[in-house]
């Protein structure tokens, strides 16, 4: 009797269980998302680096024309060219800077194009040379040689010293 007073109701009814099918579905996708998006996330958040990569070899433009001159490396957007500095020859991987050798971190440009590096250690320039530098012992923990043909070469000594 019900049903002939209120035609429309079963129809009401039906809907009304579907329309809660489509929230719960939604609330389930929603909570999966909310509960996988934060492992996800982490996944992809980059690790501080401890030595340099190929990222940081790759984030430098090579012979590149700047105001009219050709520029060996440096980075071309930021019209930054990086020139040579009689000091990148006395930089070794695993020995301590010479107190002579002033640590200044590299220009906030380098180090912004260039991945993290590890708390602790310091990115500097010096000429057409990347070195991580830990500032307080003042050892080079790597260097990375601009001008080398490619990343694998940059520089050919990349292991550290035999103590």
């Amino acid at each position: 009797m019900g049903d002939e007073t209120h035609p429309g109701r079963h129809y009401e009814i039906r809907s009304w269980h579907v329309e809660t099918g489509v929230v719960a579905a939604a609330c389930l996708a929603l909570g999966t998302f909310l509960t996988v998006e934060p492992i996800l996330n982490r996944a992809r958040v980059a690790q501080p680096a401890d030595r340099f990569t190929q990222a940081d070899f790759d984030a430098f433009d090579r012979e590149f024309e700047l105001d009219g001159v050709t520029c060996e490396v440096g980075l071309a957007r930021d019209k930054l060219c990086l020139g040579k500095s009689p000091l990148e020859a006395e930089i070794k991987r695993g020995h301590v800077l010479p107190h002579h050798i002033p640590v200044i971190g590299a220009e906030f440009r380098v180090i912004v194009n260039t991945p993290l590096k590890r708390p602790g250690l310091q990115t500097a320039r010096f000429g057409q040379t990347l070195v991580l530098i830990d500032p307080e012992s003042r050892r080079v923990e790597d260097v990375l040689d601009l001008m080398a043909p490619d990343y694998v070469a940059a520089p050919s000594d990349r292991s550290p010293p035999k103590a």
